[in-house]
């Protein structure tokens, strides 16, 4: 049973990873500008780009926090129907702010994330909900999206998008 429980959160765990993978903290890093306009552009970048991960971050460390605390599946299932909706909108405003290289990986982790929000609402347990999230198509392609922003996010950013 344990190990039951341990493969099922683990289970949960790479899900939820996969589903919200921006995971922000606490504000931006930049260079140390020499106050030239062309760096304070640069920073103010970097900042909104930051600052538009961070409903996205609160959402996903909020339902990562109750499946580390060994939530039951119904109130993770809650939290994701409660969350994911707005989670999946603040999407846009992060994507409008990215760097160009990182649009289509957003947009992909976005609708990636849409889709788990139907595939927790038909979930009756953490199992079939990680089965329903690894069945979706872009399973393995949003995966890979996840590291590369994650790559961008860790250079740009104080915090990890696989951190949590």
């Amino acid at each position: 049973m344990i190990g039951t429980m341990r493969s099922r959160r683990r289970t949960w765990l790479a899900a939820a990873a996969t589903i919200i993978a921006v995971n922000a903290g606490v504000g931006c890093s930049g260079d140390d500008a020499d106050g030239a306009d062309g760096a304070d552009a640069e920073q103010e970048e970097r900042d909104a780009f930051c600052d538009a991960l961070r409903p996205i971050s609160e959402a996903d460390k909020e339902t990562s926090a109750l499946v580390a605390d060994g939530a039951d599946w119904s109130v993770v299932q809650a939290r994701i129907a409660e969350s994911m909706p707005s989670t999946v909108e603040a999407y846009t405003p992060a994507i409008d702010a990215a760097p160009d290289g990182l649009v289509a990986d957003l947009e992909l982790m976005r609708d990636f994330s849409a889709e788990t929000v139907r595939a927790a609402a038909d979930a009756s347990s953490f199992e079939e909900f990680g089965n329903a999230v690894g069945q979706l198509p872009d399973a393995g392609p949003v995966a890979a999206a996840a590291v590369r922003v994650d790559e961008v996010v860790t250079d740009r950013c104080i915090f990890s998008i696989s951190d949590n």
